[in-house]
């Protein structure tokens, strides 16, 4: 990298690095202040995760996404959805809220937002009501409240 910069090759918001872990990513940024006279900071240097939230927000418009987007980990998407549960009094027996996160995972991963999906969510509890349909519908409806 810096002798591609240095040799004027490429330009410093041309170089895209990516590691797996924040310590490589901290190694990286260190070693290529020591040898470049220039701001590493604007490079796109950083963890696979790192790189996509920045690139995210960057474009956050072209992703459909609202500018104060919040990306959340498992352990705080299982927090939120417990929250919602019992703000809304949602029998968490009923519909536990660990099935209730697999159901929104699942449509999130088929693209699915809970603004712009309602048929899909009643087609799919239609199909599954011959299996388990108070589940499914349980888990519609808190996907719905959770609105994501």
């Amino acid at each position: 990298m810096p002798w591609l910069l240095q040799t004027g090759q490429v330009s410093p918001g041309g170089i895209l690095a990516v590691t797996f872990t924040n310590k490589a990513a901290r190694e990286m940024m260190t070693r290529l202040t020591a040898m470049l006279p220039v701001n590493v900071r604007g490079m796109w240097i950083g963890t696979f995760h790192g790189l996509c939230n920045r690139f995210l927000r960057a474009h956050y418009k072209l992703a459909n996404l609202p500018q104060a987007f919040q990306i959340l980990d498992t352990q705080d998407q299982l927090s939120a959805i417990k929250r919602l549960m019992k703000q809304f009094n949602i029998d968490d027996e009923r519909f536990p809220a660990k099935q209730t996160q697999y159901f929104i995972s699942g449509n999130k991963e088929e693209g699915l937002r809970a603004h712009g999906s309602r048929r899909a969510t009643r087609k799919r509890a239609r199909r599954s009501r011959s299996t388990s349909s108070t589940k499914t519908s349980a888990n519609a409806k808190a996907w719905w409240i959770s609105g994501s």
